[in-house]
């Protein structure tokens, strides 16, 4: 809970400087906002020592010495649910719960974009927000952006996705892709939307 007595998802770099996966994140944030894709706000914070100092039982990934520079900070959805946790069903039932299905073909085309490492079948990295009876779709936690490499060794001509990780071929992927008329003006669309 921030000053402001709302609720964030706070992330440490793990004290590393400069902090390449909040700077992705970031960066992440507002490449989503700029394509139209529902995502969280986010800023940086600061984390007050006195917060860590006082807890005992925190893991390895909460050190004192790694709340010395900002943190990434994201809005917090409330009630929402980690697709992870879910069995995902192939029905049109499932399918009409969702507010922006096509927003999955986006994230995708934008992971292929950002050359995210971290988003796969086996790792959804999206949450659903309930939402007027339905469930959006939103994008979260973007650290692995450019391959995980860093800054001054990216270069397009040497990164190369591989299509089976991408969340077109997860069990929601297959959902949708089944339940989405692909004809020539969706095509048109998305070429125009990309």
């Amino acid at each position: 809970m921030g000053s402001d007595f709302e609720m964030y998802v706070a992330k440490n770099d793990k004290g590393k400087t400069p902090p390449f996966s909040l700077i992705n994140e970031c960066l992440a944030s507002f490449f989503l906002r700029y394509w139209q894709i529902k995502a969280p706000k986010v800023k940086l914070i600061w984390v007050s020592g006195e917060l860590i100092k006082a807890r005992s039982d925190l893991s390895l990934n909460h050190k004192l010495h790694f709340y010395d520079i900002p943190c990434f900070d994201s809005e917090f959805i409330p009630n929402s649910i980690d697709i992870n946790t879910l069995l995902i069903s192939n029905k049109k039932k499932t399918f009409n719960k969702l507010n922006n299905p096509l927003d999955l073909f986006h994230i995708t085309l934008f992971d292929t974009w950002v050359e995210n490492d971290d988003r796969k079948p086996t790792n959804y990295n999206l949450v659903l927000e309930p939402s007027q009876g339905k469930l959006n779709i939103i994008p979260i936690d973007d650290a692995y952006i450019f391959s995980t490499i860093s800054y001054k060794d990216l270069n397009p001509k040497y990164v190369a996705v591989s299509t089976n990780d991408h969340l077109l071929v997860s069990g929601l992927g297959y959902l949708i892709k089944k339940n989405t008329a692909i004809d020539y003006n969706f095509i048109m669309s998305e070429r125009e939307y990309f």
